[in-house]
């Protein structure tokens, strides 16, 4: 790429990044609004959607509640994140595919984890774990005296 060009890119992508407002081209997450994902392999999808302007939409992925049940998780994501800014809506509406997102979560028998998603469209993919380190089920694991992991 031409340094000029290189150059103006990174003044607009500077400028929109400590500003309230974004181009609307923009499909990044606002800097106090980092996505929330359930699991590692939503995260991995959404980090393959690039921003026009800036590139790499978020830099981390943020826990905002200890747990959220599922059935709030699909409603999010049915009425388009609506406690949210709109950057965000924006942002998360690039982030996934309403057709194939969110999962349907396959529990397995032992250890009772869901290491398995079906996705809308009928595909399988792994669950990768959660989209969060210092997840439920290890705190569980040092309730439980297990020191193994």
């Amino acid at each position: 790429m031409r340094l000029k060009a290189r150059l103006a890119r990174l003044e607009l992508a500077f400028k929109t990044r400590n500003a309230e407002h974004f181009p609307e081209v923009c499909l990044c997450f606002p800097g106090d609004e980092q996505p929330w994902f359930r699991w590692r392999a939503e995260a991995q999808e959404a980090a393959k959607v690039l921003c026009l302007v800036h590139g790499q939409r978020f830099h981390s992925v943020q826990r905002y509640r200890l747990y959220q049940a599922l059935h709030f998780y699909v409603t999010d994501f049915e009425h388009g994140w609506p406690h949210w800014s709109p950057q965000y809506q924006k942002a998360m509406k690039a982030s996934l595919d309403p057709g194939r997102w969110p999962a349907e979560e396959v529990r397995v028998p032992w250890p009772q984890e869901i290491q398995e998603l079906i996705l809308r469209d009928g595909t399988r993919v792994k669950s990768g774990g959660p989209a969060v380190r210092g997840s439920r089920s290890k705190a569980l694991q040092n309730e439980n005296g297990d020191s193994s992991t």
